[in-house]
C-alpha cells in the first residue's frame, strides 16, 4: 500500500498532506495520491511505490512484460486529471502503443468512487476511445471561470499534433524507441510554461 510505504515522508510546508507532485504543479493537485488509490484498490508494486513517491520532475520507470509499468503510470497521471485545470498528453510511436496506459485511466474514471466525486464534470466533458481514428481523451469541465482538466493521446509519428499546447504532464510510452529529438525538440517545450513534469514507462532497449 502506497500509504504504508511513505507513511510520514511527504507532507507540504504546513504538515496538512502529502505532497505528491513536484512544485509548482504538486500544490495544485487537489487529490491525495495515497488515498485515492486506496479507494480504488491499487496496490501497487514496490518498485512502483518508489516512482509514485518520487518528487522528481521526470521519472522513467523501465521493465519487461508484467512489471506494472502501464498501470504505473495510468495511476501517477490520475490525480493530475481529477484536478482543476490540469492538462496531460500520452504520447506513444502508435496510437495503439497508448491503449493500456489510456484504458487503465478509463477504466478508473468510470469507477463508482470517481463516478461518486466527479461525475459532473466527467458528464460534462468528453470522452473518447478510438485510437483508429486518432482521438483518444477524457475531458473534465469544471464550470464558469475553471479551465478543463484532460489527458490526451498524441502519436510522437505526426509531429504536427505534439505542437500549440501547453502541458503540466507529458507520459512517453515505450520511450526507448521513441526519438531522442522528440523529447528535446517537440515535448520539453510543451512543459516549460506550465513547470510540468514528464514520465516514462518504458521496456529497456539498451541506455
Amino acid at each position: 500500500r502506497l500509504e504504508q510505504f511513505v507513511r510520514g515522508w511527504l507532507v507540504d510546508e504546513r504538515g496538512r498532506r502529502p505532497q505528491w507532485f513536484a512544485a509548482p504543479l504538486g500544490e495544485r493537485v487537489i487529490v491525495d495520491k495515497a488515498h485515492l488509490f486506496e479507494q480504488l484498490g491499487y496496490r501497487p508494486s514496490e518498485p512502483a511505490c518508489h516512482a509514485h513517491a518520487s518528487l522528481a520532475k521526470i521519472r522513467v520507470f523501465s521493465g519487461g512484460a508484467r512489471a506494472g509499468k502501464s498501470k504505473w503510470a495510468a495511476m501517477e497521471m490520475l490525480p493530475l486529471l481529477l484536478t482543476p485545470d490540469t492538462r496531460i498528453w500520452i504520447v506513444a510511436p502508435e496510437y495503439e502503443q497508448a491503449r493500456k496506459e489510456f484504458e487503465y485511466m478509463l477504466q478508473a474514471v468510470e469507477s463508482d468512487e470517481i463516478q461518486r466525486h466527479w461525475g459532473p464534470m466527467l458528464k460534462a466533458g468528453r470522452i473518447r476511445n478510438s485510437p483508429q481514428q486518432g482521438d483518444m481523451c477524457i475531458e473534465l469541465r469544471w464550470g464558469a471561470g475553471v479551465g478543463e482538466s484532460f489527458v490526451r493521446v498524441r502519436s510522437a509519428m505526426i509531429k504536427n499534433s505534439l505542437l500549440s499546447e501547453e502541458l503540466d504532464c507529458v507520459c512517453v510510452v515505450e520511450a526507448s524507441v521513441v526519438p531522442e529529438g522528440i523529447w528535446s525538440r517537440q515535448l520539453q517545450m510543451r512543459l516549460t510554461t506550465r513547470r510540468g513534469i514528464a514520465i516514462f514507462p518504458s521496456t529497456p532497449s539498451g541506455m
